[in-house]
């Protein structure tokens, strides 16, 4: 559950981050289309392992997004904003590496390979759960 609600709100703020960015680069920068696909990505990804991979690219498009978009918010007196948002993305980012949930994943597979659960999880169709990774 932390990491669904952590990569929502990595999201979010990448979303502002990119409301910034099209105020103050366009909507037509290429940075700015890349890091709005990245965002569509994760957004639109089903299961922890394609969540992981549209959360690295999105991490990637999102500080390019930012390096660029920096010294504009700067100029545009808009730089705490852009800092206060770029602070809960990178946090999010901490919060997610720092989870249990892949360690719990591994512990759920392991125990369900043994016996009797292996006996068990053919009869009942229960699988191994998909790692964050």
């Amino acid at each position: 559950v932390s990491i669904a609600s952590d990569l929502t709100a990595r999201a979010n703020a990448a979303a502002n981050i990119l409301t910034l960015g099209e105020g103050l680069l366009g909507q037509e920068d290429a940075l700015v289309a890349g890091a709005r696909a990245a965002l569509d990505d994760l957004n639109a990804a089903e299961g922890p392992a394609a969540r992981y991979e549209a959360n690295a690219r999105l991490a990637s498009a999102v500080d390019a997004l930012y390096q660029q978009l920096a010294p504009k918010a700067e100029q545009a007196g808009k730089a705490d904003m852009l800092q206060t948002q770029w602070s809960e993305f990178l946090s999010r980012q901490d919060i997610i590496r720092h989870d249990g949930y892949n360690e719990a994943a591994q512990a759920f597979n392991e125990t369900l390979r043994g016996f009797p659960a292996v006996l068990l999880g053919r009869i009942w169709q229960i699988e191994e759960v998909e790692l964050f990774a």
